[in-house]
């Protein structure tokens, strides 16, 4: 199938179709249109009001996802009766949140956001904007940035410095962008708990991390274990969700419904990769995670 929309919108002039048969093939062509890699292009491109429209009158919920390689968790597709959600994902790879707002990163994720803000129809109402930002900072980045210091050990006196720095970045990118769009359909969610095991924790960071003598800094580290580093998330969710708070945005928490009893991920989400890999289990996560996003769909208070 080709990129969104070509040819998708001519559906709408066939003749004959049961309306659940109609609403069926539009879901069926649309989730397929996502898979195309230049979808992602068209999608930075522009808002399309006549897109967001025909897949409404088609049953499809349409929401935008902003985010890193973590907001695939927000990419669903489930359905509700003759409503079945249509996510409009624009993944920023290795963007982190306290770059949002800062205008010597090296992403430039947070002005080609605004930039594509800036294409919203007038009038274009009760779409929601996921933003799911957060989850490199708060393990990944803060590591890094442990090496980039020379430090020896994990400070949480530290961390809450750094946190509180992205954090605030990330507000005057949500406050540039709510005053382009309008605050109230934005939905900043959560980082999700960590995932990676301690056995292979060192492994997976050094490959990602990809710097001169990654490998050999964190052998000579003292690094936090996974309850700890669930704890450094739960610190960055408690700013986070102060922030919106004060700001009056929606906060979206994916955290709690994934921990497990003992305070850290439920291993339930896990999936195969079986701690291996730094994100939560996209098809383990498809119950908690759907629920979140339904509830997220509702019009703000």
């Amino acid at each position: 199938l080709g990129p969104l929309p070509d040819g998708l919108l001519a559906l709408r002039s066939t003749r004959g179709l049961a309306p659940a048969y109609r609403r069926r093939l539009v879901r069926s062509a649309f989730l397929g249109q996502l898979r195309n890699e230049a979808t992602q292009d068209r999608l930075w491109a522009r808002v399309d009001a006549e897109l967001i429209a025909f897949l409404r009158d088609h049953g499809g919920v349409p929401y935008f996802v902003f985010g890193d390689s973590h907001a695939r968790l927000f990419h669903r597709s489930a359905q509700d009766g003759d409503r079945w959600l249509a996510p409009l994902a624009l993944v920023a790879h290795g963007a982190s949140a306290l770059g949002l707002g800062s205008p010597r990163s090296r992403s430039a994720t947070g002005p080609r956001i605004l930039q594509w803000a800036a294409t919203w129809p007038s009038g274009l109402a009760r779409v929601p904007v996921l933003l799911a930002f957060g989850g490199l900072d708060a393990e990944f980045r803060w590591v890094a940035r442990m090496i980039e210091d020379g430090a020896t050990a994990h400070s949480q006196a530290a961390f809450a410095a750094y946190a509180r720095a992205s954090v605030n970045s990330y507000g005057r990118f949500l406050r540039a962008l709510g005053g382009t769009i309008g605050p109230g359909w934005l939905r900043v969610c959560s980082v999700v708990p960590s995932a990676l095991a301690v056995a292979h924790w060192v492994q997976a960071f050094a490959k990602a991390y990809g710097g001169p003598g990654a490998a050999a800094a964190l052998a000579g580290m003292r690094l936090p274990g996974l309850a700890a580093r669930t704890e450094l998330r739960r610190t960055y969710n408690a700013m986070l969700a102060k922030l919106c708070a004060e700001a009056g945005l929606a906060f979206v928490d994916a955290f709690t419904p994934l921990l497990g009893r003992d305070g850290c991920l439920d291993p339930a989400y896990l999936g195969a990769a079986a701690g291996r890999d730094f994100h939560v289990d996209l098809a383990a996560a498809e119950a908690p995670v759907t629920e979140l996003i339904w509830r997220a769909m509702e019009p703000p208070a």
